[in-house]
């Protein structure tokens, strides 16, 4: 099941046939308590004025000895205009988004910084970015690449994620988080 604020998304959803998706605001969720085994939340509390509020509906519907697992956008020093063109409030450091989950209650199982290899071109878009982006909105600010970049990156994000199953990273442009809620005894 798919939740979105907006209906723009779920519209695209229905042309493609998807229908296990409806509109909701993640602090009032139109689930039962305990409804879902694994609750994910991607790039969604960067966007919450009240990020703290929201986790605990997430937990509401997560079942005992089920996971919640976040990504975030992460380090304060890469924020940009981006960022508030797309509606953020924050980027996250790994130890908040732990200390997030813990205080409601949720054992966290794994916790680390993504998107790594490519932190280094963030830190340069974003110190070249305003010269290269001038009087431009930043929402307006997608590069096309050219494929021979493009697969490499995507060769590299796969060298990543091969890592990511073995090492937990130390820096990232990403928090990933996954924790577990205990069952009551």
């Amino acid at each position: 099941m798919g939740i979105d604020y907006e209906a723009l998304p779920l519209t695209y959803c229905a042309r493609r046939g998807i229908h296990t998706v409806a509109q909701a605001d993640v602090a009032h969720l139109p689930f039962r308590d305990e409804s879902f085994d694994i609750v994910l939340a991607t790039d969604l509390l960067e966007h919450l004025a009240d990020d703290a509020a929201a986790i605990p509906e997430l937990v509401r519907v997560l079942r005992p000895d089920g996971y919640l697992i976040i990504s975030v956008p992460a380090m304060k020093h890469l924020w940009t205009g981006h960022d508030v063109a797309l509606g953020h409030y924050r980027r996250y450091a790994r130890r908040g988004v732990v200390d997030l989950l813990r205080v409601a209650g949720l054992r966290v199982t794994r916790s680390t910084y993504a998107v790594s290899l490519l932190y280094p071109a963030k830190l340069l878009a974003k110190v070249i970015g305003p010269l290269v982006f001038r009087g431009k909105p930043e929402s307006h600010t997608f590069l096309r690449l050219p494929q021979i970049v493009n697969s490499f990156l995507i060769r590299l994000m796969r060298f990543e994620a091969w890592l990511l199953r073995r090492v937990n990273l130390p820096f990232g442009t990403s928090v990933f988080c996954v924790a577990r809620k205990e069952k009551k005894i």
